[in-house]
This record gives structure tokens, sequence and C-alpha cells, in this order.
């Protein structure tokens, strides 16, 4: 199921969009809808990682010899 949503973009970033989408040949749309996607899972990513390098940190696990360590 498709949404619609307007975003306001600057002069500069729609007319490299456009032209970089003419020289591809794909649509706004596409690259947009990408664009979000790969927003979304990094900022997940990073939410994710921060909220378990809290834990690590409490468990006294402060870097990548620690985790070795532990695991071997």
């Amino acid at each position: 199921m498709q949404a619609t949503i307007n975003v306001s973009l600057s002069k500069e970033v729609r007319a490299a969009l456009e032209d970089l989408t003419r020289k591809e040949g794909v649509n706004v749309e596409e690259v947009i809808n990408e664009a979000v996607r790969q927003y979304l899972f990094f900022r997940r990513l990073t939410l994710l990682r921060d909220r378990l390098s809290v834990k690590a940190r409490a468990m006294g696990i402060s870097s990548e010899e620690d985790v070795f360590n532990l695991i071997s």
C-alpha cells in the first residue's frame, strides 16, 4: 500500500535529484523511497548499538578484546 507525503526540498537538492535521476533513468520517487529506507535502517542500527553499548559497559565490556575474551 502506498501513501503520499509532501516534502519540501531546497532548489539545489531538487535540481541535483532531478539531474541524477534523469542520468540514471530512475524516477524521483524510487530514489526518495530508497533514501528513506536506508535512513530508517541506519537510524535503527544506531539506536540498537547505543542501547547495547550501555548494557555492555554495565557488564564490564569496553573493547573488542573484552568481547573476544568473553566468548573464547
